[in-house]
């Protein structure tokens, strides 16, 4: 079972304490109920004056109005927070919304450091350590993409929004294997063509790695000072991604940057899966390889601009 679990359409109370076992020992495992109840989303349908609504369980510690404004941005409705007698503070979301809550659980497997250092491993060519292997490159950054899927569910969808560019890398290695092999073989190919795909996903893969890279490096792998997570974040999106948004986006980002949970919880989080001391210190290092490496491959070819977005 994953962190932001989605319990739908269960005989069992939706809304019940997690910590009791006798109110969920009929959809979970044993191991589950050991989990916080903020790491498990609870929908279920209603009707209410003729419509579909879709109240929203979710941990006490998250802010519900903010929550419920990233949903009216995201999913394009509207909603309200209300507060339920036996329940507490519920998300009610217009319309059925159960397929774009359930988004961010169907995008999470379970997250490993370790996972995620081997991964960028493989991506970087051992014999001349120049070469990039796209596939192991897009195999590597879905590992490191799935820790945003443990925050909460606003911020999963920093992971949701690389889905279709790894999904269109996928097919263009899937229909060229050759031309694809590699990130240099990608962009000679394309170089000419007036369908640069794979490059341009490629590069907008870059920009979010930039992003993913730093803010974690400077809030949890080598923190300078006390200075939040949410802030960092924050001042990581305006150096980086914040100049390619309009403004409805740069709004939603910060929203999602302002639930990031304290640093600790970022750490706990983030070492997920360790089986060794300090894999964090020596994965992070290999992230920024890759990504220098693949920056200075675009900046030869004068790609770095190819789109604005």
């Amino acid at each position: 079972m994953t962190d932001q679990n989605i319990i739908n359409r269960h005989s069992v109370d939706p809304f019940a304490d997690v910590t009791s076992l006798s109110a969920v020992d009929s959809w979970v495992t044993s191991s589950a109920v050991d989990q916080r109840s903020s790491n498990l989303i609870y929908i279920c349908i209603q009707q209410r004056s003729g419509k579909k609504i879709l109240p929203t369980g979710i941990g006490r510690e998250f802010d519900k109005k903010r929550l419920l404004r990233a949903f009216k941005k995201k999913f394009t409705c509207n909603g309200t927070v209300v507060e339920h007698q036996e329940y507490g503070e519920v998300i009610q979301p217009q319309d059925d919304q159960r397929t774009n809550v359930n988004m961010a659980n169907s995008l999470t497997t379970d997250y490993s450091i370790n996972s995620v250092y081997k991964a960028f491993q493989n991506v970087m060519d051992k014999s001349d350590h120049e070469t990039i292997h796209l596939r192991e490159f897009v195999i590597a950054f879905r590992e490191l993409s799935k820790f945003f899927n443990h925050l909460n569910v606003v911020f999963s969808f920093v992971a949701h929004d690389l889905v279709d560019k790894f999904d269109l890398i996928d097919s263009c290695i899937k229909n060229n294997p050759i031309q694809y092999q590699t990130v240099q073989t990608m962009i000679e190919h394309e170089r000419f063509l007036e369908d640069r795909g794979g490059t341009i996903a490629l590069l907008r893969l870059l920009r979010a790695l930039e992003f993913t890279y730093m803010f974690l490096e400077r809030a949890i792998v080598s923190p300078t000072d006390n200075t939040a997570p949410k802030h960092i974040a924050w001042h990581v999106y305006k150096q980086t991604l914040h100049k390619r948004h309009s403004k409805a986006v740069r709004a939603s980002i910060w929203l999602a940057t302002a639930t990031i949970p304290k640093r600790e919880v970022l750490k706990q989080t983030l070492l997920r899966g360790e089986t060794e001391p300090h894999t964090d210190e020596k994965c992070f290092p290999v992230i920024g390889n890759v990504y220098r490496h693949i920056h200075k491959i675009y900046e030869q070819n004068h790609f770095l601009e190819l789109t604005h977005l």
